[in-house]
């Protein structure tokens, strides 16, 4: 048979494969509902870490003796902490209680300690169990730690002291990272969510094309159509590599659009990517999508049941967050032998990307070609599936 014959039997497969995958509402819930969950998830752990450090550098904290120190208490007010003012039996019942968190005594020798050159013991007190009020009091005691430090220092200098003779070591830091690497640190996790939607968009319709059409009695009539079973691969894969890249670009697309709207002032940065860094998002990791459709065709040829499959399959989400997880555990260096490895050639080269960096174009393609390999070889392993008898029959 002629090539443009064959052409039209695989795309007579890939609309017969569309037409089931639109009308079968679990396929479509799984490919829109992961980019729909993914840019949430993304938005409420921004939201969450921003409003943990507003609410650490807002909490009141209660201070006993205040009067004694109106210093060290002017001090605490200018860098941010809300300083209460109460008797030590209030503020002991509001610690108890929980309507303080933490609580900052200072004794009643104060002031007679400082005049006779005698450390002051003040004293933090907090639930150490509870993570804000152990940063809140964490924050508090550092900053008396500074104000005693200066304190020091204004004795010295009194006495004829140089500041710099009780600072023998001064180490200075200097950040050479720009606030669009900064952003990058914490959006590591995009590439993983991306990857990982891409997967989970083409997993039911990859079940459903496969173990499925087997269990409804489906799959022996259509390969007993005169074409050789490389043909219903390919229309299948055509099918599963549309839902993958469509879950990916959705996850990509309204990640995106949600990163402005997040309250990250709080932290620091501004997360912002741009029109021509989402496009570049895209090139890179669109190749993802037919090595998501072709493995899990191949993975989903050899169930025997639809549950079966499910099983087997939720095991590949795990191949888009290895890299993610194998470069925030190891901190691997970037290499060029790296980029052809699947979904880790991506991830590397959407980091640069998101830190700024302009990555070069045979980067991108080494990356996708090794990921567009490895799709090629599951559709290869489903046509040589599709071949075998037991194929065609439930249970066996």
């Amino acid at each position: 048979m002629s090539t443009p014959s064959r052409r039209r039997q695989v795309a007579a497969v890939f609309r017969k494969e569309l037409l089931e995958a639109v009308r079968d509402r679990r396929a479509m819930a799984s490919a829109l509902l992961y980019p729909l969950l993914g840019p949430a998830l993304v938005g409420l752990l921004f939201t969450g870490v921003s409003r943990n450090v507003q609410q650490t550098r807002e909490a009141p904290v209660s201070v006993v003796g205040a009067e004694r120190a109106p210093e060290l208490v002017g001090f605490l007010g200018a860098h941010g902490v809300t300083v209460v003012g109460s008797e030590a039996a209030v503020a002991d019942a509001a610690l108890a209680a929980g309507e303080r968190e933490v609580l900052l005594r200072i004794p009643d020798d104060h002031a007679d300690a400082l005049a006779a050159h005698r450390p002051s013991r003040l004293v933090v007190e907090a639930d150490f169990s509870k993570p804000r009020a152990a940063r809140v009091a964490g924050r508090v005691a550092a900053l008396v730690q500074t104000w005693g430090q200066r304190l020091a220092l204004g004795r010295a200098v009194a006495r004829g002291v140089h500041p710099e003779v009780l600072m023998p070591v001064m180490v200075e830091q200097r950040d050479h990272a720009t606030p669009v690497q900064h952003a990058a640190a914490l959006l590591h996790l995009l590439p993983m969510f991306t990857l990982l939607a891409a997967f989970v968009g083409a997993m039911q319709i990859a079940i459903d094309a496969t173990a499925g059409e087997r269990e409804r009695g489906s799959l022996e009539p259509l390969l007993l159509h005169p074409a050789p079973t490389w043909v219903f691969a390919f229309g299948k894969w055509g099918v599963a590599t549309a839902a993958s890249a469509t879950a990916g670009l959705l996850t990509l697309g309204l990640t995106a659009a949600t990163l402005p709207l997040l309250p990250t002032e709080a932290i620091g940065i501004s997360l912002h990517i741009g029109a021509g860094e989402v496009a570049l998002l895209a090139a890179v990791l669109l190749p993802t999508a037919p090595m998501a459709g072709g493995l899990l065709l191949w993975a989903a040829s050899f169930a025997r049941s639809f549950k079966e499959a499910q099983t087997w399959l939720s095991f590949l989400l795990f191949v888009p967050m290895l890299p993610g997880l194998m470069g925030s555990a190891w901190e691997l260096e970037e290499a060029a032998w790296m980029l052809p490895i699947p979904s880790l050639g991506q991830h590397l080269v959407t980091l640069q990307v998101l830190r700024g960096e302009l990555p070069a174009v045979w980067a991108i393609v080494v990356a996708g070609l090794g990921s567009l390999a490895l799709g090629l070889l599951g559709v290869w392993g489903t046509a040589r599936q599709l071949r075998r008898e037991r194929a065609l029959f439930v249970g066996q």
